[in-house]
This record gives structure tokens, sequence and C-alpha cells, in this order.
């Protein structure tokens, strides 16, 4: 196993920045060999160890703006779906937010102005 995923799931001991290499929606598209159907298909799975989440698998720094992606955390999470391993992707998000404590998932929808 690459050294970069024992890193992810903290067998070895590794900076933040190991675990993440911001790249475009396009680029992720061509790195999966993915339409954008199955992207959003993927980003709106919610309920499964193979989920993505918002601020770890990828990035929208403003409402309706344009998505950016972690490409390690989906190298990681295409390891551990390939090996139908979850606990491997759910170790690597449990690593990567302990790393960075403002990557807990973000939770969109409407507030209440009264």
């Amino acid at each position: 196993m690459p050294t970069r995923f024992l890193e992810a799931i903290g067998v070895i001991e590794h900076k933040f920045f190991d675990l993440l290499e911001v790249i475009s929606q396009d680029e992720l598209l061509s790195y999966l060999g993915w339409g954008s159907t199955a992207m959003w298909e993927q980003i709106r799975l919610k309920s499964d160890p193979f989920a993505w989440i918002n601020g770890v698998h990828y990035f929208q720094l403003v409402p309706k703006g344009k998505l950016t992606f972690n490409k390690r955390m989906v190298e990681v999470w295409l390891t551990a779906k390939c090996q139908k391993n979850p606990e491997l992707h759910l170790n690597a998000i449990k690593r990567f937010q302990e790393l960075h404590p403002g990557a807990a998932p973000v939770r969109s929808g409407r507030k209440n102005i009264a």
C-alpha cells in the first residue's frame, strides 16, 4: 500500500498538507473519467461510509460558487472503494479533520430570518 495512504489512516505520522491537493472540477472529472452527473451523485450521497464531505473531499467557498476538490482525499476514497474497505476511508476522514479542525462537515440550508 502506498505511503500516502498509510499516512492518511495514521499509520505513518504526516503533516496536514500531505492530505491536501486542491484541483478543479474539470481536473477531477478527468482524473476519475467521470461526467458531471456521476460527480453530483457522489456529492449528494450522505448516509454511506464512502460519502464525500464538504470541507474534506470538496470545497465550495461561496454558495452556488465553483467547487474545488481535494485530490488526496479522493485518492484515499477511490482506494478504499476499490478495496471495499470503508474503514480506510473513514479513518482518513477522521485524521484529516483532526489535522484541520475547520474541516467539519458543512451543512447547507436556509437560515430563518425573523
